[in-house]
């Protein structure tokens, strides 16, 4: 036994948090979805390159990886291999957006803001580590 470990959670407070978690993961569908009708009203417009193939490809990886935290989440699983899955969801985050960026020009991209929403989330969710830590792995991904 771990004296420092606290009480276990109680059924109500494991409620809230599957609950608050589930409602992170449908804000995350409501961003990557928002984000591709904007990439795409951007390629209609000439303002953005890429092809159909990749953006819908983009959603589709973007939306299963949401919906098998949600999964997950749904279950009680809040680690994956040790690891918080809020940890799991953030990196994906930052490589998705990379890939986004790739996919529409490089560093000729449009999309570098994007890289504040993975930081201004690891700031909310992650607190002060988190944020440190995703910046620094955003700071790699653009330099990379």
């Amino acid at each position: 036994m771990n004296p420092t470990a606290g009480p276990a959670p109680n059924d109500a407070e494991i409620s809230r948090t599957i609950g608050y978690q589930m409602a992170i993961q449908r804000s995350r569908i409501f961003f990557y979805n928002g984000a591709w009708v904007i990439g795409a009203a951007a390629k209609l417009l000439g303002l953005l390159d890429f092809t159909w193939t990749a953006g819908f490809l983009f959603l589709v990886v973007a939306n299963l990886n949401i919906v098998a935290c949600m999964m997950l989440y749904s279950r009680g699983i809040m680690r994956v291999a040790g690891i918080p899955l809020t940890a799991v969801w953030m990196a994906f985050d930052t490589l998705i957006i990379t890939w986004a960026i790739a996919l529409s020009g490089g560093s000729d991209s449009a999309l570098y803001p994007w890289y504040l929403t993975t930081a201004a989330a690891a700031a909310y969710f992650g607190g002060r580590r988190g944020l440190v830590i995703v910046m620094a792995a955003d700071t790699f991904a653009c330099l990379g």
